[in-house]
């Protein structure tokens, strides 16, 4: 099983892959993305993975490549960090979390192959997915063994229940 959030930015996607791992505690590994705040303006994003490791994704910044908006990515961080968790929940069977694929994330070649070979295989998978246009991005959402549901105001209370529920189910009891 497959399972991919998408909809709009602060939607609530992050909150409901939260409310499920920490349901789903030792079946899971992997990453989340947080935004960072300085007197409630946003500074950039950082990866925590499910293990407790912190490293800064982005940075807003003027200068140095490469780019996403006004944000400078930081490649070394993704590899390091976001792929280690994401190689880790891989080889251990576990269900592999991945908030998000987007464009900040896709900045590293070996996070883009990582997911491609992931997605390729039948590991589970519980992310989120950008809604930026991305031939990688576009190729997953033609997927049809992903579940791609989208998060709206009128099911992300209910969604952590009911992707608990599959997840559950596939992996032998919840």
């Amino acid at each position: 099983m497959k399972i991919l959030l998408t909809g709009l930015p602060g939607i609530g996607k992050t909150t409901v892959i939260q409310k499920v791992t920490s349901r789903l505690r030792d079946r899971v590994g992997g990453f989340i993305t947080r935004e960072q705040r300085e007197g409630g303006r946003r500074t950039g994003f950082v990866i925590e993975t499910l293990d407790g490791k912190r490293a800064i994704l982005a940075v807003r910044s003027s200068k140095g490549k490469p780019r996403v908006g006004r944000y400078r990515v930081i490649v070394e961080n993704i590899e390091s960090v976001a792929v280690r968790a994401l190689e880790n929940a891989w080889h251990a069977g576990k269900i592999v979390v991945v908030d998000e694929i987007g464009k900040m994330e896709l900045a590293s070649n070996r996070f883009k192959n990582l997911i491609e070979t992931i997605i390729e295989s039948d590991t589970m998978i519980l992310g989120t997915l950008s809604v930026a246009r991305d031939p990688l991005l576009e190729a997953i959402r033609r997927r049809e063994d992903i579940e791609l549901i989208e998060v709206t105001m009128q099911n992300r209370e209910s969604l952590p229940d009911r992707i608990v529920k599959i997840l559950g189910t596939t992996t032998g009891g919840s």
